[in-house]
Parts: structure tokens; sequence; C-alpha cells
């Protein structure tokens, strides 16, 4: 199945189902959710790969994002 309508397209087969708006939507398959492109956000706060971490105190082996 194949749907389009102007920058908004829906492809869902056997292996998912994709849902685009221009460049940004998300993938739904058997291993999982996948963001593709923009950012993710929650409350009006950036939660993607770049958001900082500040006042962390990683114990061994745990990971923080980036220093401000």
């Amino acid at each position: 199945f194949a749907w389009s309508n102007g920058p908004l397209s829906v492809k869902a087969d056997q292996d998912g189902v994709e849902v685009m708006l221009g460049a940004v939507g998300f993938k739904v398959t058997a291993a999982g959710f996948e963001h593709i492109g923009g950012t993710v956000e929650h409350d009006g706060h950036n939660i993607g790969f770049d958001h900082l971490h500040k006042d962390t105190q990683p114990q061994q082996g745990a990971l923080s994002g980036p220093p401000q």
C-alpha cells in the first residue's frame, strides 16, 4: 500500500509502516520504532541525541550527554 498527498506519504507492507511529512517521519517494523529527520521533543524540550545533561554524576560505565 502506498498513498501520498502533497508532502504527506504513507507506505505499508508486510515489513512495516512508514509515515513521512516532507523529510520528517517515522517507521514501525517488527524490529521497533525509528524516528526519521527532525528533532524529538517533549514538553518543549529537545530529548533527541544532542540534548545536554547538567549536574550529572555518572557511575562507573555510565554515559552522559556532551558537556555544557
